[in-house]
Order: structure tokens, then sequence, then C-alpha cells
């Protein structure tokens, strides 16, 4: 017989191949094995993480450093405003004769910016931002994201001191220098408009790089945290308003 003829093949136990497909890439080795696409899979959102609601000693910080720094600003704004009526040059003590003798609340400068100062501090302290350290929260760039930083009660002495100092006391240098005098007082005025380009630079350049919608989402976020400190900036307005005018 012919050894070719196909009677003479022993049987196997080898079964047929299956046809699973050819890969249109010609890759051999992934027959049968089927692939996730993950491109079209939905995404999972990530949850929300929302601001942890203050305790009953943050309560109490979020009230007091606000209306402290704000009562000491309040006063200090004053006590320039009494001096610039006099002048702007006083002095108290030494051997020679005033011209001007400095008022009775002199004393307000230097405890009003000690004061406004060991605030600033403190409120760094007591709440830190996280993800920021501390040259970075008081600086002069005050940063409008930091509201929205998870697990962190926002500071507005922390954030809005500096523009808070130098605009206020900047338009008691604009305000002298163009409208309190006849003509324009130049010494008064370049200095306003320093003290304002200080202040207000760095708040435009922050507010500028961050959004509306960011910014509303972390006020939204924040509000726990935020009502306690606008009431004791609002307490501590009037207030500083009449301890001026007792020890004046």
């Amino acid at each position: 017989m012919d050894p070719t003829d196909p009677t003479w093949i022993p049987p196997t136990n080898v079964p047929p191949p299956v046809d699973t497909g050819t890969p249109s890439d010609g890759a051999s080795g992934s027959e049968g094995v089927e692939f996730a696409d993950f491109a079209e899979t939905e995404p999972v959102d990530a949850p929300s993480i929302a601001v942890e609601p203050p305790s009953a000693r943050q309560w109490m910080w979020l009230l007091l450093l606000p209306f402290g720094f704000t009562f000491l600003l309040t006063s200090l704004f004053l006590a320039m405003r009494g001096v610039m009526d006099l002048g702007g040059m006083v002095a108290i003590g030494g051997p020679y004769e005033i011209a001007e003798p400095a008022p009775g609340y002199w004393w307000i400068f230097p405890v009003a910016i000690i004061g406004c100062i060991a605030i600033v501090f403190m409120s760094v302290g007591v709440f830190p931002l996280a993800g920021g350290t501390m040259s970075q929260m008081a600086s002069p760039l005050p940063n409008a994201s930091m509201l929205s930083l998870s697990n962190s009660n926002a500071s507005l002495v922390t954030i809005f001191f500096w523009p808070a100092i130098f605009l206020s006391l900047g338009w008691n240098f604009l305000e002298y220098g163009f409208f309190k005098v006849e003509g324009i007082s130049w010494g008064w005025a370049v200095c306003g408009v320093v003290f304002v380009v200080m202040g207000g630079l760095p708040l435009y350049l922050a507010l500028k790089n961050t959004s509306r919608a960011r910014l509303f989402e972390a006020v939204k976020r924040n509000a726990g945290t935020l009502w306690p400190q606008l009431i004791g900036i609002a307490a501590a307005i009037p207030l500083g308003i009449l301890f001026f005018r007792v020890v004046s």
C-alpha cells in the first residue's frame, strides 16, 4: 500500500483547531483573549471633601482673631488721620522745643502695629492651611484658592492681612494728598500710590488667577468658617471707632 494513503495515518487525540478569529494586525498568541477598552468606561467621580465643621475652640478663634485684627487696624487708621490733621510731623519728649506735640493717643501706633503682626502669626498657627508653608500663607500675595483646600479652616486674616493694611492706610495718604489740601500734597500722594500698588496689585493678581466658579465654590464650602469671621470684622469696626473717640 501507499504509505501516503490517509488510511495509514494513525488517529490522534488532538482536537481540531477552533477558528477564533485572526487579529487584524497579524499578532500571534492572542487568539481567544478579550481586552477591556478602558477608554469607553465611564469615569468615577471623586468624592468631594468638605471642610470639617470647626470645634468650639476653633469657633472662638475664628471670631476673636479677625475681631482683634480689625479693631487694631481701625484704631491705627483713625490715629493716622489725627496725626495727618496736625501736619503729619509730631514729637514727644526730648531737649528741644516741640513745634507740634504728639497727641495723647500716640501709643496706638506701636500697640496696633505690633498687635496686628502678632495676630497674623497666631492666625497662621491656629489655622494652618493644608499644602502651604508659613512663608506661602503669610505673604504679600493672597491666594483665594487656599479657601478650598481640604481639611482646612479658611482664615481671612491669614489670606488678606497684607492688602487690608496697605489699602486702608493708603487711602488716608490718597485722601490727604489729593482732597484735604489745596492743590496736591505730593509727599502724601506718592505714599498713597505706593501703598495702593503694594496692597492692590497682589490682590488683583490673586483674583485674576482664580476662576469665578472656583472662588464661589470655595466660599460655599467654607461658609461655616467664614461667617464667624465676618461677624467679628463687622463688630470690630464700630467698636474701634468708639474706642478712638474715647481715647482721643
